[in-house]
């Protein structure tokens, strides 16, 4: 089981090979796009300026793959959008064209309209189907095996129950990776429904003070659903629009202000996730202070090498629940 790690700017690369990433995903954000279309029409719904969230030049690109035939660690761009409009769609071939003379070859990507666009293109890339997209069974991986994916991306909500069940039941003769969230993905939407704009000027819709509750609490159905219920509320209520800045500029926070796994963690479910047959677990932070970066990767490596001695599930969560927490389980698991 491999970490995908955020890379919010070239110069934490080096740091963070260094710290055991196994891989990386970063958003491109080039001025010429936010000239022409500014923060409404995102590129990867990161459109964030005054914080290190985006490589924003081809220039830093350059570098970077100077960096990547050093150390041999990969690097995958975000294009997570969930539609472009069709003006854009050879603007981001041009792009993703300049990347690839650069080393870079893997996208993730959420819009449907845009993989088929680049497999008719021939664009010879890697795809990587992004978490906003919608995995949610079976069926979405069947509906996306011809269009050659190489890697599907569960979205954060997902149990593992259904991610067991989706990948047991995907009909491919090929073998694929699979990848799901693991640390620091509390928002309580679902990628693929959310329509808001990440970006400097406006609070997420996240971080509006809202409350969801059942009309009938003596109702059993979708039981499943209740622990996101619960989680979403305490999101909620520990956040609101006027201290949005404050709370969510995390590059700016210092790492000992910082409590490991604070917005959302999976880390004890490792094992679990592996059995279902999760190759890579994804560590969200891009915009995060390097030094929290590098903590949370530090523990996930902590808790890999837990997974290879532990025989089961079981013993993987006590050691887990000992060795990180001493034995005091944050209550921001999104797996249970």
């Amino acid at each position: 089981m491999k970490v995908v790690t955020p890379l919010s700017n070239m110069d934490n690369y080096i740091p963070l090979v260094e710290a055991g990433a196994d891989e990386f995903f970063c958003g491109i954000l080039p001025f010429e796009w936010l000239d022409k279309y500014n923060v409404t029409m995102p590129l990867n719904r990161r459109e964030y300026l005054l914080d290190n969230c985006n490589i924003c030049t081809m220039s830093s690109v350059r570098i970077l793959k100077k960096m990547i035939e050093t150390y041999k660690v990969n690097v995958k761009v975000t294009l997570n959008s969930l539609y472009y409009i069709k003006e854009q769609y050879p603007l981001i071939l041009n792009l993703i064209k300049m990347l690839q003379d650069c080393g870079i070859n893997t996208f993730i990507i959420a819009d449907v309209a845009l993989v088929c666009y680049l497999r008719e293109k021939n664009i010879d890339c890697n795809i990587h189907l992004s978490g906003e997209c919608g995995a949610l069974n079976h069926y979405t991986l069947d509906f996306f095996e011809p269009l050659n994916i190489e890697r599907f991306i569960f979205p954060g909500k997902e149990s593992i129950d259904n991610i067991r069940t989706s990948i047991e039941q995907f009909k491919t003769g090929e073998k694929k990776e699979f990848e799901s969230f693991i640390l620091n993905d509390w928002c309580m939407f679902l990628g693929a429904f959310c329509n808001t704009v990440h970006c400097d000027e406006i609070p997420h819709s996240c971080h509006l003070p809202t409350k969801t509750v059942r009309i009938d609490k003596n109702s059993t159905k979708y039981k499943d659903i209740y622990h996101v219920l619960k989680l979403r509320n305490q999101l909620a209520s520990k956040t609101n629009i006027v201290d949005k800045r404050s709370y969510y500029n995390l590059s700016k926070r210092r790492a000992d202000t910082y409590n490991f796994a604070e917005k959302g963690c999976g880390i004890c479910k490792m094992h679990k996730l592996m059995r279902c047959g999760i190759t890579h677990i994804k560590l969200v932070g891009r915009g995060h202070n390097l030094d929290m970066v590098k903590r949370d990767l530090e523990f996930l490596k902590k808790g890999i090498d837990i997974m290879n001695t532990a025989s089961n599930s079981e013993e993987f969560e006590e050691k887990i629940k000992l060795n990180i927490f001493n034995n005091k389980c944050p209550t921001t698991c999104f797996y249970n």
